[in-house]
């Protein structure tokens, strides 16, 4: 960020940051219009923006926006970039070409700054998708054209939004060309998460829940019945599955483009709930404040659905207890945290979906929530990163056992398996990515990663020793799809009693004391984790 300004074009250094709020970077507050520089301020506002009325002090109190709402919304509304299918080109616009080997070819913005794709590049017919490929295009796995060389394509585990893009945009010419940033980037997103209210992140009640929903048309009632309203900036009052197919798949070959929508002011959209705070207490503290000099805000309630009955201590909850959402807590929004980042489990059925946020154990254990004894498993809580009865987004998440989603299927936006040689041009778009799958597998396959990498296999690449061990009444030694569906279930905390304790032997819980499980610890069957988790799933307290 600091040096960043070194390669830029321009009439002086810039550091975005230092006006404008960033969640990426933890920068919480954007500046007002008067605490800019006034000459800056007059370029700025007067040349760029044609606010003309006070050149000197233009609208003094105005709050610029995040970052990330002040780039996308400005370059989307005034510069879109449509391709030949309506979609916008300006994502690869910015994170374009990053290709192992360096080359231009078929880059994605002409010389004079048009969308190669697109009727402005002389190309009416384009599409964004068969550019040349870098950070997105071409490479994840939702936008290789060859990943149903490496995972089944009956194994894609769609919801009904899933289901909708696949037939309406990874298929709609006919040969599937995967998705396009604007399909994952939506403001359904948020919707789905506003509706959630989970206890178990892969077996979700239906009633706290819809993203069940089996089809747009029944999503949309579903979100009518739960009374949450569109964004004030659609012009709806209800949901229809039209609307939700113009949001899901936005641009100008829609009725009503949407491309901006995710990153509408506060006008045009609202942001959620992050907490519950005691405002009087909040406003008492002034003389107590944070480092940075702000209030420290008294936090009663962290269920961004349910008002508390307590704090966090199992005091009665203050009379003056009342949600606060995103806005309030950072000027940053929404943008880059749990509840405005797309979710695997937008698109994807359970179990193959985020783990749930909340308060980490670790942070638990500072406030006295919970003791040391309680970190016997890893967690996916980051709060307020992510939120309790929420999904976690994808790069904070945890799965089977503790190990990140992005250690058996890597980063976002670079998902296992990416697009191979021979596709988008001679050598892999992401080399490194492509390589390390094959290099992590038993079988050579480019991802995700499979059972053998950190396990003994039998000969149907399934965990040694599991035939006991079912899913869907199924032994997952006898089936790898089978037991990668299992693996999903087996989270941090977990019953071990239908896991680790049936790979030795039957189901023997009516059996199980403290002396046993203390042996087991000295003969090196179990570790000191698992016996806590038997002792509280049995109730036996035995204290370890």
């Amino acid at each position: 960020i600091q040096t960043s300004y070194l390669s830029r074009l321009g009439r002086q250094a810039v550091i975005c940051h230092n006006c404008h709020a960033d969640n990426v970077i933890g920068v919480l507050e954007s500046k007002k219009l008067h605490e800019i520089d006034p000459a800056d301020r007059g370029f700025r506002w007067t040349t760029l923006y044609g606010n003309v009325d006070d050149p000197n002090n233009p609208f003094s109190d105005y709050l610029l926006p995040p970052l990330t709402e002040a780039v996308h919304a400005q370059h989307l509304a005034h510069t879109p970039m449509y391709d030949g299918k309506g979609r916008t080109g300006a994502c690869q616009g910015c994170h374009p070409a990053h290709r192992s080997n360096g080359s231009l070819a078929n880059y994605p913005i002409t010389t004079d700054g048009y969308n190669a794709f697109g009727p402005g590049g002389g190309n009416p017919n384009g599409d964004n998708r068969d550019a040349a490929g870098g950070c997105y295009v071409g490479r994840d796995v939702h936008s290789n054209p060859a990943r149903y060389g490496e995972i089944p394509a009956g194994d894609l585990h769609l919801n009904a939004i899933g289901q909708w893009l696949k037939a309406n945009v990874a298929e709609d010419t006919g040969t599937d060309k995967g998705i396009w940033c604007t399909n994952c980037h939506t403001q359904v997103q948020r919707a789905l998460y506003k509706a959630d209210h989970l206890s178990d992140p892969v077996n979700p009640n239906p009633a706290n829940t819809v993203r069940d929903a089996t089809s747009l048309a029944d999503l949309a009632n579903q979100l009518n019945a739960k009374g949450i309203a569109p964004p004030a900036a659609t012009g709806a009052t209800s949901w229809s599955a039209q609307l939700l197919a113009e949001m899901l798949d936005p641009g100008a070959h829609q009725p009503q483009d949407f491309t901006t929508l995710p990153w509408a002011d506060a006008a045009g959209r609202t942001t959620d709930t992050i907490a519950w705070v005691s405002v009087d207490a909040t406003l008492a503290n002034p003389a107590n404040p944070d480092p940075d000099g702000e209030y420290n805000v008294a936090i009663i309630g962290l269920d961004p659905v349910v008002a508390p009955a307590t704090d966090l201590f199992g005091n009665p909850a203050p009379a003056d207890t009342m949600a606060v959402n995103f806005d309030a807590a950072t000027d940053g929004r929404d943008y880059w945290l749990s509840v405005g980042t797309p979710k695997c489990a937008d698109c994807h059925t359970p179990p193959f979906v985020e783990g749930l946020g909340g308060v980490s154990t670790a942070y638990a254990v500072q406030l006295g929530l919970a003791t040391p004894a309680d970190e016997k498993e890893t967690d996916s809580g980051a709060f307020p990163i992510n939120q309790p009865t929420k999904y976690s987004n994808f790069r904070y998440t945890k799965g089977h056992q503790g190990i990140t989603c992005q250690g058996c299927h890597e980063s976002i936006h670079g998902l296992y398996p990416t697009t191979p040689p021979g596709y988008k041009g001679p050598r892999a778009i992401d080399e490194t990515t492509w390589e390390q799958a094959g290099l992590l597998n038993n079988d050579s396959s480019h991802g995700p990663v499979k059972c053998a990498t950190c396990h003994e296999t039998n000969a149907n690449g399934t965990v040694k020793g599991t035939d006991r061990i079912t899913y869907n009444g199924v032994p997952i030694t006898h089936d790898l799809q089978t037991a990668i569906a299992w693996a999903h279930t087996y989270l941090p905390g977990a019953s071990k009693l239908d896991s680790t304790c049936l790979r030795c032997h039957g189901d023997r819980r009516n059996e199980v004391t403290c002396a046993e499980l203390s042996n087991h610890m000295a003969k090196g069957r179990i570790e000191l984790r698992h016996a806590q988790a038997v002792d509280a799933e049995l109730g036996l307290g035995c204290g370890f």
